[in-house]
């Protein structure tokens, strides 16, 4: 929890009003207020403090405290509860340490406010696993077979065949990954078991 400084403080961080010997948090800040546009010097050097940008940030840290407090705000707050909630029986391992090129589109895991949520969850079980095409962010199954590339690099058959025909040559596909172009003819089906 942080603090706003105190005039009075000791060498050790403690101050007079933690000490007991007074209120300096209360004089230090009525002094505060009748000194113009923060000019500390000379008699009021003490009280310099109060004025530093580091007052700031402790001030603002002391009034998300005292506002969560005043509404009966718990600390995390429900929606942040919630949303774990939810990220928890998404988030699976690849979710977790992967570059931009792996994520999923549509994986909230994967974008980085979500990382930033689910970062100390633990991973959900994941009895059945569905392939999702980096390309398109379409589930690859028997309607839209996976394929493979020559390098290894899988894609949705409808990805890879939209990309084919729109390409200039015609019937040339590039992997994501590493930037290669193929010829349709040299791709491979892939059957999962």
């Amino acid at each position: 929890m942080s603090s706003l400084p105190t005039p009075n403080s000791t060498a050790n961080g403690s101050s007079a009003a933690a000490n007991g010997t007074g209120n300096g948090t209360v004089k230090g800040s009525s002094a505060a207020s009748a000194v113009p546009n923060g000019h500390v010097g000379g008699p009021l050097a003490e009280y310099a403090a109060l004025f530093a940008p580091s007052a700031w940030d402790a001030l603002a840290d002391l009034f998300e405290i005292e506002n969560r407090k005043v509404y009966c705000i718990p600390e995390p707050s429900t929606l942040e509860v919630g949303l774990q909630a939810g990220l928890t029986a998404l988030k699976t391992p690849l979710c977790s340490g992967i570059d931009k090129g792996q994520c999923s589109v549509d994986c909230p895991v994967c974008c980085d406010a979500g990382r930033a949520l689910a970062a100390g969850l633990p991973y959900s079980h994941q009895a059945h696993s569905k392939l999702i095409c980096r390309i398109s962010g379409e589930r690859m199954d028997e309607n839209n077979r996976p394929m493979a590339l020559p390098n290894g690099s899988v894609y949705s058959s409808n990805a890879l065949k939209a990309m084919a025909a729109a390409s200039e040559p015609g019937g040339v596909v590039t992997c994501m990954r590493t930037g290669e172009s193929f010829d349709i003819g040299e791709l491979r089906s892939v059957f999962i078991i």
